[in-house]
């Protein structure tokens, strides 16, 4: 059978006048259909008795569930699963303090339904379960009878293995009475790790201390933190009066069906269910994380498609029936943090990321090798609209009219410059017309005039070494900013394109940068005829190697920050942007055309098909059709 786990109360449960309610259990065997069980408490801590549904009211993320029956601990069918921890350290011998916990433990095991389990679990030095899961109420007796007393209190390590063995039962009543003397002493696990166990497997913990020498806020935040309760007793003979209201709490607990069918609600996804209870006057309620199976997450702090401008903290919710492993947060496919206990949250700063839609997920994985995600857009930037947004387009447009008027004067100077030199030189052919160019998107003129390389001025980090032909030997620079590769005019790393039988390579199939001495590795989400192609990430360390294409490329980070040969200058480019790079080609194509050079001005052996220089950041270079790209200019045909 299927049992949904339970995770504390997001906020402290309601302790409104008159009555205490609390929700200590949730299964979901039968989704839609589900059971809460429900403790209500008087003034006085004692169970308030003969409810119906009818004093019920419950919400599953705000929206309301009828509650379509409510039988008690006593009339209900449902098995209780219990482990009773028991301190057999050295101080337990002093008073009889021993004895009377057997004598509580043997009643407490007396007011048991025959379908009830028990298990029975000591500590001292170490941690021993004397009696696993039996419904043989004898052999349990049996088994606390023969107890003695020896050795230190490991508290802590006995507060996790009682709880993961309560865990592991099957039916959805399963809790946890602990006793203990005195302060942890011999625990292999921390008092965090503890808590944290207690917390995440949702087991509800009935933590008694005995006697003046107990850990009293650590058993007061054990109950807290997993459901249960905190009682004590300074002297052995009270520990009998402890137990039986441990057991009176058993019987007088609610078991509440929910009807979730008119919600809609998928049954991997967590909710947070708030029960009430009103009797006469006097109301209380209280309300958890849920999840209708073993294990659910939930991501709360940001709201799908929100635009986020600041910094934002957002959380996980994990709802496990096994122990959790690790929670990992990933943006864009690309894990950014990864924890291991609890809480689970994450810092989102929009200035770490470009501008557009990211997103945001978190994956959770236990020990039983279950594993869920959720996942979460956002949007950052601002929106358009608004005063700041018209302004900001208002600049745009003018800055765009501005430029494609002095684009028109440069086109017609060259005109004019043009017409005058075919009159000096009738035998030069007639070069190919303006509006050619214009049909032709991301194609120069002549190929002896490329279109201009990309430029910024920034300090290398490291550089990009490609390891397998056709470039092998090459080294490219890398820093902060992202450096596009691809086959693109735009792509400071510019490849060939594939020949045939190679895989394709985009116009710009990856960027790539330095962060905190690792390499980002982001291939471009594309799309094809057959789809959706990439959007993948990749986050190497020095030495690793990726692969585009037939290039392989490995990374090597900058020792004293420089990656080039003296008397090389570095060019970086900011991420590129499709619809700012199409008008940038079309501009960049009419300055070309308006800047087509002269016959008087090619060189000889240019005009008889002899090799040209080019200039790639100051330095010449032959031509090569081995190296494509900005940095090569092929001869005239």
């Amino acid at each position: 059978m299927l049992a949904a786990a339970l995770l504390p109360s997001l906020a402290v449960s309601a302790q409104e006048p008159g009555l205490t309610v609390q929700l200590t259990g949730f299964t979901a065997d039968s989704w839609p259909q589900a059971q809460a069980l429900v403790t209500v408490l008087d003034s006085g801590g004692r169970p308030v008795a003969a409810l119906t549904e009818t004093h019920f009211q419950a919400q599953l993320n705000g929206s309301p569930v009828p509650v379509v029956d409510a039988t008690t601990g006593v009339d209900s069918s449902l098995p209780i699963a219990v482990v009773l921890g028991l301190d057999v350290s050295g101080s337990m011998k002093e008073g009889g303090a021993l004895e009377q916990a057997k004598v509580a433990a043997r009643r407490f095991l007396e007011g048991l339904a025959p379908q009830d389990s028990v298990a029975i679990l000591t500590f001292h030095d170490t941690v021993d379960l004397v009696q696993p899961f039996t419904v043989d109420l004898a052999a349990a007796g049996a088994a606390i009878d023969g107890l003695t007393a020896a050795g230190a209190t490991a508290l802590y390590q006995a507060t996790a293995e009682s709880v993961r063995l309560a865990a592991e039962a099957e039916g959805s009543r399963r809790l946890v009475v602990l006793l203990s003397d005195g302060l942890d002493h011999g625990s292999v696990l921390s008092r965090t790790d503890a808590l944290t166990t207690a917390e995440t497997l949702g087991v509800p913990v009935f933590a008694i201390g005995l006697g003046a020498d107990i850990d009293r806020d650590y058993l007061q935040e054990l109950a807290e933190k997993s459901g249960g309760r905190f009682a004590e007793t300074p002297s052995p003979e009270g520990l009998a009066q402890l137990y039986q209201e441990v057991g009176e709490l058993l019987r007088g607990q609610y078991i509440l069906t929910l009807d979730a069918s008119g919600l809609g609600l998928a049954k991997q996804e967590a909710a947070t269910l708030r029960v009430d209870a009103t009797v006469d006057e006097r109301t209380g309620g209280d309300e958890r994380i849920v999840c209708p199976q073993r294990l659910c997450v939930a991501l709360s702090g940001l709201e799908a498609g929100e635009r986020l401008e600041e910094t934002r903290t957002l959380t996980a919710q994990v709802v496990a029936e096994d122990p959790v492993v690790s929670v990992t947060f990933l943006v864009d496919g690309a894990a950014v943090l990864e924890l291991a206990e609890p809480p689970y949250q994450f810092t989102f700063d929009p200035a770490s990321f470009s501008k557009g839609e990211h997103v945001v997920t978190v994956e959770a994985a236990t020990l039983a090798d279950k594993v869920r995600t959720n996942e979460v857009t956002l949007r950052i930037g601002a929106a358009p609209g608004g005063l700041s947004g018209n302004l900001f387009a208002i600049g745009v447009i003018l800055m765009a009219a501005i430029g494609g008027a002095l684009l028109f004067l440069l086109y017609l100077r060259g005109r004019r410059r043009g017409g005058q030199e075919r009159v000096a030189s009738p035998w030069q052919p007639e070069p190919p017309p303006a509006h050619h160019a214009a049909q032709q998107p991301g194609r120069s003129l002549r190929k002896e005039e490329p279109l201009p390389p990309p430029t910024a001025s920034q300090e290398p980090l490291g550089h990009l070494r490609v390891i397998s032909a056709p470039l092998a030997g090459e080294t490219f620079p890398v820093g902060s900013a992202p450096v596009s590769i691809g086959t693109g005019y735009r792509c400071l790393i510019r490849l060939r394109e594939a020949g045939e039988g190679e895989q394709e390579i985009a116009s710009e199939h990856a960027r790539v940068w330095i962060r905190e001495g690792q390499l980002m590795v982001h291939e471009v989400r594309r799309l094809t005829e057959t789809g959706a192609l990439g959007g993948g990430w990749q986050i190497l360390t020095p030495g690793d190697v990726f692969v585009v294409g037939p290039h392989t490329f490995r990374f090597e980070l900058a020792a004293d920050g420089s990656t080039e040969p003296a008397g090389e200058e570095t060019a970086f480019v900011d991420v590129p942007d499709i619809l700012r790079d199409r008008s940038d080609r079309r501009g960049a194509q009419m300055a070309a055309d308006a800047a087509v050079p002269s016959a008087a001005s090619v060189p000889e052996e240019a005009r008889e098909g002899g090799p040209t220089l080019a200039t790639w950041g100051g330095a010449s270079q032959d031509a090569s059709p081995d190296r494509p790209g900005p940095a090569r200019l092929e001869p005239e045909e």
